[in-house]
Protein backbone atom coordinates (compact mmCIF):
# COMPACT_ATOMS: atom_id res chain seq x y z
CA UNK A 1 0.00 0.00 0.00
CA UNK A 2 1.45 3.57 -1.07
CA UNK A 3 2.16 5.83 2.07
CA UNK A 4 2.33 9.30 2.30
CA UNK A 5 3.61 11.99 4.27
CA UNK A 6 2.54 15.54 4.34
CA UNK A 7 4.16 17.76 6.61
CA UNK A 8 3.19 21.06 6.65
CA UNK A 9 5.20 24.06 8.67
CA UNK A 10 2.32 26.59 9.29
CA UNK A 11 4.65 29.81 9.57
CA UNK A 12 3.00 33.02 10.17
CA UNK A 13 4.71 34.44 7.24
CA UNK A 14 4.90 31.31 4.86
CA UNK A 15 3.56 27.86 4.92
CA UNK A 16 5.96 25.38 3.77
CA UNK A 17 4.56 21.75 2.81
CA UNK A 18 6.53 18.70 1.45
CA UNK A 19 5.38 15.32 0.41
CA UNK A 20 7.24 12.25 1.22
CA UNK A 21 6.57 8.69 0.29
CA UNK A 22 7.46 6.36 2.66
CA UNK A 23 9.14 3.00 1.19
CA UNK A 24 7.40 0.00 2.87
CA UNK A 25 10.21 -2.63 1.23
CA UNK A 26 12.84 -0.68 2.77
CA UNK A 27 10.85 0.79 6.06
CA UNK A 28 13.82 3.10 6.84
CA UNK A 29 13.64 5.21 3.87
CA UNK A 30 11.51 7.87 2.39
CA UNK A 31 11.57 9.51 -0.55
CA UNK A 32 10.67 13.67 -1.07
CA UNK A 33 8.10 13.78 -4.01
CA UNK A 34 7.34 17.53 -3.28
CA UNK A 35 8.27 20.90 -2.23
CA UNK A 36 6.69 23.91 -1.54
CA UNK A 37 5.55 27.41 -0.14
CA UNK A 38 3.24 29.82 0.15
CA UNK A 39 2.12 33.24 1.80
CA UNK A 40 1.03 32.28 5.00
CA UNK A 41 -2.97 33.25 6.09
CA UNK A 42 -5.53 33.61 8.83
CA UNK A 43 -1.98 32.82 11.41
CA UNK A 44 -1.13 35.18 14.01
CA UNK A 45 1.75 34.13 16.52
CA UNK A 46 1.84 30.56 15.76
CA UNK A 47 -1.87 30.80 16.57
CA UNK A 48 -4.52 29.64 13.33
CA UNK A 49 -7.40 32.82 13.96
CA UNK A 50 -8.77 32.36 11.37
CA UNK A 51 -9.27 28.75 10.83
CA UNK A 52 -11.21 29.07 7.27
CA UNK A 53 -8.73 31.40 5.85
CA UNK A 54 -5.76 28.61 6.90
CA UNK A 55 -8.17 25.85 5.85
CA UNK A 56 -8.26 27.59 1.82
CA UNK A 57 -4.70 28.13 1.99
CA UNK A 58 -3.07 25.40 2.94
CA UNK A 59 -5.51 22.96 0.73
CA UNK A 60 -4.47 25.07 -2.40
CA UNK A 61 -1.29 24.41 -1.57
CA UNK A 62 -1.53 20.51 -1.37
CA UNK A 63 -4.01 20.65 -4.36
CA UNK A 64 -1.26 22.73 -6.32
CA UNK A 65 1.80 19.90 -4.91
CA UNK A 66 -0.78 16.56 -5.45
CA UNK A 67 -0.89 17.62 -9.91
CA UNK A 68 2.74 16.16 -10.47
CA UNK A 69 2.19 12.62 -8.34
CA UNK A 70 0.29 9.51 -8.81
CA UNK A 71 -1.67 8.52 -6.46
CA UNK A 72 -3.48 5.10 -5.85
CA UNK A 73 -7.06 5.13 -4.56
CA UNK A 74 -5.93 3.43 -1.99
CA UNK A 75 -3.18 4.89 -0.51
CA UNK A 76 -2.63 5.87 3.17
CA UNK A 77 -1.81 9.79 4.13
CA UNK A 78 0.08 10.70 7.05
CA UNK A 79 -0.12 14.75 8.37
CA UNK A 80 1.88 16.18 10.09
CA UNK A 81 1.25 19.93 11.38
CA UNK A 82 3.87 22.19 12.99
CA UNK A 83 2.77 23.82 16.57
CA UNK A 84 3.77 26.78 17.90
CA UNK A 85 2.88 29.88 20.01
CA UNK A 86 1.09 30.51 23.13
CA UNK A 87 0.21 27.53 25.42
CA UNK A 88 3.23 25.10 24.16
CA UNK A 89 5.19 24.00 27.55
CA UNK A 90 6.49 20.49 28.56
CA UNK A 91 6.77 19.02 31.93
CA UNK A 92 8.70 15.95 33.16
CA UNK A 93 7.12 12.94 35.00
CA UNK A 94 8.92 9.93 36.62
CA UNK A 95 7.26 6.76 37.88
CA UNK A 96 8.31 2.82 38.26
CA UNK A 97 6.79 -0.64 37.32
CA UNK A 98 8.37 -4.22 38.67
CA UNK A 99 7.83 -7.44 37.88
CA UNK A 100 8.05 -11.05 40.07
CA UNK A 101 11.64 -11.88 38.35
CA UNK A 102 14.27 -9.97 37.16
CA UNK A 103 13.29 -10.27 33.56
CA UNK A 104 15.44 -8.94 30.44
CA UNK A 105 13.78 -5.56 29.84
CA UNK A 106 12.25 -5.62 26.29
CA UNK A 107 10.22 -2.88 24.25
CA UNK A 108 6.75 -4.41 25.57
CA UNK A 109 7.89 -3.80 29.01
CA UNK A 110 9.63 -0.32 27.93
CA UNK A 111 5.58 0.62 26.06
CA UNK A 112 3.96 -0.72 29.40
CA UNK A 113 6.20 2.07 31.64
CA UNK A 114 5.31 4.61 29.26
CA UNK A 115 1.58 3.82 29.51
CA UNK A 116 1.47 3.86 33.13
CA UNK A 117 3.47 6.94 33.53
CA UNK A 118 0.93 8.88 30.97
CA UNK A 119 -1.82 7.36 33.03
CA UNK A 120 -0.07 8.86 36.17
CA UNK A 121 0.61 12.15 34.51
CA UNK A 122 -1.72 15.11 35.33
CA UNK A 123 -2.98 18.11 33.56
CA UNK A 124 -5.17 21.14 33.41
CA UNK A 125 -8.19 20.11 31.20
CA UNK A 126 -7.46 22.92 28.53
CA UNK A 127 -4.41 21.38 27.24
CA UNK A 128 -3.57 17.79 25.83
CA UNK A 129 -0.62 15.67 25.29
CA UNK A 130 0.77 16.27 21.86
CA UNK A 131 4.08 14.17 22.52
CA UNK A 132 5.64 11.83 24.98
CA UNK A 133 9.50 11.56 24.67
CA UNK A 134 11.34 9.38 26.99
CA UNK A 135 14.30 11.37 28.71
CA UNK A 136 16.36 8.86 30.81
CA UNK A 137 15.62 5.50 32.55
CA UNK A 138 16.62 3.93 36.12
CA UNK A 139 17.75 0.59 36.86
CA UNK A 140 18.26 -0.59 40.51
CA UNK A 141 21.14 1.39 41.14
CA UNK A 142 22.04 2.33 37.56
CA UNK A 143 20.73 5.60 36.74
CA UNK A 144 20.49 7.92 34.00
CA UNK A 145 20.50 5.38 30.91
CA UNK A 146 19.47 6.05 27.94
CA UNK A 147 18.16 2.63 26.74
CA UNK A 148 17.33 0.53 29.60
CA UNK A 149 16.91 -2.83 26.32
CA UNK A 150 18.61 -6.36 27.27
CA UNK A 151 19.13 -4.92 31.18
CA UNK A 152 17.74 -7.65 33.45
CA UNK A 153 15.65 -5.89 36.65
CA UNK A 154 12.64 -6.82 37.89
CA UNK A 155 12.03 -2.71 38.57
CA UNK A 156 12.35 -0.42 35.40
CA UNK A 157 12.09 3.43 36.35
CA UNK A 158 11.66 5.93 33.58
CA UNK A 159 11.48 9.70 33.23
CA UNK A 160 9.22 11.43 30.34
CA UNK A 161 8.72 14.31 28.88
CA UNK A 162 5.00 15.62 28.21
CA UNK A 163 4.38 17.97 25.70
CA UNK A 164 1.39 19.65 26.26
CA UNK A 165 -0.79 22.28 23.83
CA UNK A 166 -3.78 24.63 25.03
CA UNK A 167 -7.04 23.08 23.21
CA UNK A 168 -7.90 25.89 21.66
CA UNK A 169 -4.84 26.30 19.54
CA UNK A 170 -4.34 21.93 18.71
CA UNK A 171 -8.13 21.63 17.94
CA UNK A 172 -8.04 23.52 14.78
CA UNK A 173 -5.06 21.93 13.48
CA UNK A 174 -7.05 18.96 14.26
CA UNK A 175 -9.88 19.80 12.26
CA UNK A 176 -7.94 21.14 9.37
CA UNK A 177 -7.53 18.05 7.13
CA UNK A 178 -10.63 16.10 8.69
CA UNK A 179 -8.84 13.25 10.22
CA UNK A 180 -7.86 14.03 13.46
CA UNK A 181 -6.98 9.90 13.29
CA UNK A 182 -4.30 10.48 11.07
CA UNK A 183 -3.18 13.83 11.93
CA UNK A 184 0.12 14.21 14.25
CA UNK A 185 1.41 17.61 15.90
CA UNK A 186 4.77 18.84 15.99
CA UNK A 187 6.43 21.42 17.68
CA UNK A 188 8.65 23.36 15.42
CA UNK A 189 12.21 23.83 17.55
CA UNK A 190 12.26 19.73 17.84
CA UNK A 191 11.53 19.06 14.56
CA UNK A 192 14.28 21.35 12.96
CA UNK A 193 16.55 20.13 15.76
CA UNK A 194 16.20 16.57 14.28
CA UNK A 195 17.79 17.49 11.16
CA UNK A 196 19.46 20.61 11.78
CA UNK A 197 21.95 19.73 14.93
CA UNK A 198 24.21 17.18 14.41
CA UNK A 199 23.88 13.98 16.76
CA UNK A 200 27.23 14.58 18.16
CA UNK A 201 25.85 17.72 19.60
CA UNK A 202 22.56 16.40 20.93
CA UNK A 203 24.23 13.86 22.85
CA UNK A 204 26.77 16.34 24.51
CA UNK A 205 23.57 18.57 24.94
CA UNK A 206 22.28 21.51 23.35
CA UNK A 207 19.08 23.70 23.04
CA UNK A 208 18.39 24.76 19.51
CA UNK A 209 16.89 28.43 19.08
CA UNK A 210 14.16 28.76 16.33
CA UNK A 211 13.98 32.69 16.00
CA UNK A 212 10.87 32.52 13.56
CA UNK A 213 9.07 36.57 12.85
CA UNK A 214 5.61 35.94 15.70
CA UNK A 215 7.44 33.19 17.33
CA UNK A 216 10.59 31.96 19.21
CA UNK A 217 10.87 28.40 19.72
CA UNK A 218 13.25 26.44 22.15
CA UNK A 219 14.05 22.52 22.64
CA UNK A 220 16.88 21.19 24.74
CA UNK A 221 18.80 17.97 24.13
CA UNK A 222 20.96 15.65 26.36
CA UNK A 223 21.88 12.32 25.70
CA UNK A 224 20.15 12.92 22.27
CA UNK A 225 17.24 13.10 24.09
CA UNK A 226 14.55 15.90 24.34
CA UNK A 227 14.42 17.34 27.69
CA UNK A 228 13.04 20.58 27.35
CA UNK A 229 10.34 22.23 24.82
CA UNK A 230 8.61 25.58 24.53
CA UNK A 231 7.48 28.44 22.32
CA UNK A 232 6.42 32.20 23.37
CA UNK A 233 4.41 34.35 21.34
CA UNK A 234 7.08 37.02 19.99
CA UNK A 235 9.94 37.19 17.18
CA UNK A 236 11.95 39.24 15.50
CA UNK A 237 9.45 41.03 14.02
CA UNK A 238 8.90 42.60 17.15
CA UNK A 239 12.05 44.70 16.34
CA UNK A 240 11.27 45.49 12.88
CA UNK A 241 8.10 47.34 14.47
CA UNK A 242 10.22 48.92 17.27
CA UNK A 243 12.38 50.47 14.96
CA UNK A 244 9.77 51.62 12.42
CA UNK A 245 8.09 53.11 15.35
CA UNK A 246 11.16 55.05 17.45
CA UNK A 247 13.01 55.74 14.25
CA UNK A 248 9.63 57.00 12.28
CA UNK A 249 9.85 55.01 9.24
CA UNK A 250 7.71 52.44 7.03
CA UNK A 251 8.09 48.84 8.20
CA UNK A 252 9.32 48.30 4.99
CA UNK A 253 12.49 50.82 5.25
CA UNK A 254 13.42 49.34 8.95
CA UNK A 255 13.27 45.52 7.48
CA UNK A 256 15.71 46.81 4.93
CA UNK A 257 18.15 48.97 7.26
CA UNK A 258 17.35 45.74 9.94
CA UNK A 259 18.93 43.54 7.64
CA UNK A 260 21.70 45.84 6.74
CA UNK A 261 22.97 47.24 10.12
CA UNK A 262 22.02 43.89 12.39
CA UNK A 263 22.61 44.79 16.37
CA UNK A 264 24.77 47.58 14.93
CA UNK A 265 27.49 47.09 17.35
CA UNK A 266 30.23 47.35 14.56
CA UNK A 267 29.12 51.07 13.53
CA UNK A 268 29.58 54.54 15.98
CA UNK A 269 28.51 57.23 13.80
CA UNK A 270 25.38 58.16 12.68
CA UNK A 271 24.72 56.97 8.70
CA UNK A 272 22.52 56.85 5.50
CA UNK A 273 21.09 53.70 4.22
CA UNK A 274 19.31 54.84 0.82
CA UNK A 275 18.35 58.35 1.70
CA UNK A 276 17.57 57.63 5.12
CA UNK A 277 19.56 59.04 8.18
CA UNK A 278 19.85 57.05 11.47
CA UNK A 279 20.94 57.89 14.69
CA UNK A 280 22.73 54.53 15.21
CA UNK A 281 23.14 55.12 19.17
CA UNK A 282 19.11 55.39 19.38
CA UNK A 283 18.96 52.16 16.33
CA UNK A 284 21.06 49.71 19.02
CA UNK A 285 19.39 51.02 22.22
CA UNK A 286 16.18 50.37 20.43
CA UNK A 287 16.85 46.69 18.87
CA UNK A 288 18.79 45.63 21.81
CA UNK A 289 16.03 46.46 24.02
CA UNK A 290 13.47 44.05 22.29
CA UNK A 291 15.76 41.66 21.65
CA UNK A 292 16.90 41.35 26.17
CA UNK A 293 12.67 41.23 26.55
CA UNK A 294 12.36 38.51 24.41
CA UNK A 295 15.89 36.63 25.54
CA UNK A 296 14.47 36.65 29.48
CA UNK A 297 11.77 34.89 28.37
CA UNK A 298 14.32 31.70 26.93
CA UNK A 299 16.21 32.78 30.21
CA UNK A 300 13.28 31.74 32.11
CA UNK A 301 12.48 28.80 30.00
CA UNK A 302 16.37 27.42 30.52
CA UNK A 303 15.57 28.33 34.47
CA UNK A 304 12.44 26.66 35.07
CA UNK A 305 13.96 23.27 33.36
CA UNK A 306 16.72 22.67 35.38
CA UNK A 307 18.40 21.88 32.49
CA UNK A 308 20.99 25.24 32.02
CA UNK A 309 24.19 22.73 33.06
CA UNK A 310 23.23 20.28 30.36
CA UNK A 311 23.64 22.83 28.14
CA UNK A 312 27.15 23.39 26.35
CA UNK A 313 26.02 25.50 23.35
CA UNK A 314 22.85 27.01 21.44
CA UNK A 315 22.09 26.57 17.82
CA UNK A 316 19.83 29.44 16.24
CA UNK A 317 17.83 29.18 13.00
CA UNK A 318 15.29 30.96 11.72
CA UNK A 319 14.99 34.52 10.07
CA UNK A 320 16.25 36.52 13.10
CA UNK A 321 19.12 34.24 13.29
CA UNK A 322 20.15 36.33 10.09
CA UNK A 323 20.71 39.45 12.57
CA UNK A 324 24.44 40.55 12.26
CA UNK A 325 25.53 40.08 15.45
CA UNK A 326 23.10 38.10 17.83
CA UNK A 327 25.36 35.00 18.11
CA UNK A 328 27.55 37.59 20.10
CA UNK A 329 24.89 38.82 21.78
CA UNK A 330 23.04 35.93 22.88
CA UNK A 331 26.50 34.05 23.77
CA UNK A 332 26.95 36.69 26.99
CA UNK A 333 23.33 37.32 27.32
CA UNK A 334 22.40 33.65 28.08
CA UNK A 335 26.17 32.95 29.19
CA UNK A 336 26.12 29.99 26.60
CA UNK A 337 28.66 29.95 23.39
CA UNK A 338 25.65 30.39 20.37
CA UNK A 339 26.46 29.52 16.84
CA UNK A 340 24.60 29.93 13.12
CA UNK A 341 22.95 26.40 12.12
CA UNK A 342 25.57 25.68 9.40
CA UNK A 343 27.17 21.90 9.83
CA UNK A 344 29.74 21.20 7.56
CA UNK A 345 27.42 18.35 5.54
CA UNK A 346 24.66 20.65 4.29
CA UNK A 347 24.30 23.77 2.34
CA UNK A 348 23.44 27.57 3.59
CA UNK A 349 21.05 27.75 0.83
CA UNK A 350 18.06 29.76 2.60
CA UNK A 351 16.01 27.33 0.35
CA UNK A 352 17.28 24.33 2.93
CA UNK A 353 16.56 26.45 5.76
CA UNK A 354 13.15 27.34 4.83
CA UNK A 355 11.65 23.58 4.33
CA UNK A 356 14.00 22.68 7.78
CA UNK A 357 10.96 22.49 10.05
CA UNK A 358 8.74 20.20 7.31
CA UNK A 359 11.70 18.15 6.45
CA UNK A 360 12.38 17.55 10.17
CA UNK A 361 8.98 16.59 10.56
CA UNK A 362 8.94 14.16 7.88
CA UNK A 363 11.64 12.79 9.42
CA UNK A 364 10.16 12.49 13.24
CA UNK A 365 7.31 10.58 12.07
CA UNK A 366 8.98 7.91 10.11
CA UNK A 367 11.24 7.17 13.19
CA UNK A 368 8.41 7.29 16.21
CA UNK A 369 5.31 5.49 13.88
CA UNK A 370 7.14 2.95 12.37
CA UNK A 371 4.43 0.79 13.21
CA UNK A 372 1.57 2.73 12.09
CA UNK A 373 3.72 2.46 8.63
CA UNK A 374 4.58 -0.89 8.32
CA UNK A 375 2.43 -3.92 8.36
CA UNK A 376 2.16 -5.48 11.41
CA UNK A 377 2.87 -9.31 10.61
CA UNK A 378 6.21 -8.09 9.00
CA UNK A 379 7.06 -5.55 11.80
CA UNK A 380 9.34 -8.30 13.71
CA UNK A 381 11.10 -9.57 10.73
CA UNK A 382 12.14 -6.45 9.43
CA UNK A 383 13.43 -5.38 12.87
CA UNK A 384 15.43 -8.37 13.28
CA UNK A 385 17.96 -7.13 10.06
CA UNK A 386 19.86 -4.42 9.94
CA UNK A 387 18.79 -1.02 7.71
CA UNK A 388 20.03 -1.61 4.06
CA UNK A 389 22.51 0.67 2.94
CA UNK A 390 22.78 2.20 -0.27
CA UNK A 391 26.24 3.73 -2.43
CA UNK A 392 24.11 6.14 -4.25
CA UNK A 393 20.31 6.86 -3.18
CA UNK A 394 16.90 7.12 -5.19
CA UNK A 395 16.31 10.16 -6.95
CA UNK A 396 15.32 12.06 -3.30
CA UNK A 397 15.30 9.58 -0.64
CA UNK A 398 16.08 10.56 2.80
CA UNK A 399 17.29 7.47 5.34
CA UNK A 400 16.04 7.07 8.68
CA UNK A 401 18.62 4.79 10.66
CA UNK A 402 18.48 6.10 14.21
CA UNK A 403 21.54 7.57 15.48
CA UNK A 404 23.25 8.54 12.70
CA UNK A 405 24.63 11.76 10.89
CA UNK A 406 24.59 9.80 7.54
CA UNK A 407 20.51 10.73 7.90
CA UNK A 408 20.96 13.98 8.20
CA UNK A 409 23.42 14.12 5.56
CA UNK A 410 20.93 12.06 3.37
CA UNK A 411 18.81 15.00 3.63
CA UNK A 412 20.35 17.84 2.97
CA UNK A 413 21.54 15.80 -0.06
CA UNK A 414 19.07 14.93 -1.95
CA UNK A 415 16.32 17.44 -0.86
CA UNK A 416 19.08 19.90 -2.75
CA UNK A 417 18.96 17.70 -5.76
CA UNK A 418 14.99 18.11 -6.12
CA UNK A 419 15.50 21.46 -6.40
CA UNK A 420 18.31 20.68 -9.21
CA UNK A 421 15.72 18.10 -11.06
CA UNK A 422 13.27 20.62 -10.93
CA UNK A 423 15.16 23.75 -11.42
CA UNK A 424 12.04 25.16 -13.10
CA UNK A 425 9.41 24.44 -11.53
CA UNK A 426 7.56 27.95 -9.53
CA UNK A 427 7.33 26.68 -6.08
CA UNK A 428 9.30 28.84 -3.89
CA UNK A 429 8.42 32.56 -3.13
CA UNK A 430 11.22 34.80 -4.45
Amino acid sequence: MEQFIYAIDLGSTNITAVIAQYDELQPFRIKVRKVQSTPSRGIRRGVVYIEDEVARTVNALIQSMEKDIKKSSSAKTFYCLSISGLGINAESSQNTISTSDASSIDDVRISRLADWVRSKFYFDADKSIIRQNPISYDIDNFHDIASPKGFASSQLSGRYLFTLAQNKNKDPLMRLFKRPDMTYLFPLASAKASILVPNEELRNGVMLLDLGAETTNMAIYRNERLCHEASIPFGSDLITKDIASVLNLSKENAAKIKKAIGMGTQFNDNMEIDGINIEIELYKLTVRARLEEIMAYIDSEIESSKHRRYIKKIFITGGGARLNGITDFLSVFLDIPTVICNTNYKTDDAQMQQFAGALGMASLFTSENRDKLIEKEVIGSIFDQQPQQTTQPEEKTIENEDNEDDKKKSIWGTFKNWFSDNEGEKTLDE
